[in-house]
């Protein structure tokens, strides 16, 4: 598998892995154990440069302005409440 396959892989499996994550900060922590788990082979070059890639790709995506419980609130309706309180 080549380096770009397993950042478009990670960056697919995104919604999952980085459940929770709300900055690039705290994303790559998660995009590591991911690698570690998965790819433990990689070398430390390609990881830095896998880790790069996702964090590119899910930055393009607008991933870090829409996660990390902004969904919950626009299911709660509009002031961020449930629809069914008084």
């Amino acid at each position: 598998m080549s380096v770009q396959d397993i950042i478009n892989a990670a960056a697919d499996d995104a919604d999952e892995l980085l459940v929770g994550v709300s900055t690039m900060t705290e994303a790559r922590p998660a995009i590591r154990d991911y690698l570690k788990a998965r790819h433990p082979t990689l070398v430390p070059t390609d990881e830095a440069r896998v880790i790069a890639g996702v964090l590119a790709i899910l930055e393009e995506e607008g991933f870090f302005e829409s996660s990390a419980g902004s969904a919950a609130l626009d299911d709660a309706g509009p002031g961020g409440g449930s629809d069914d309180e008084p």
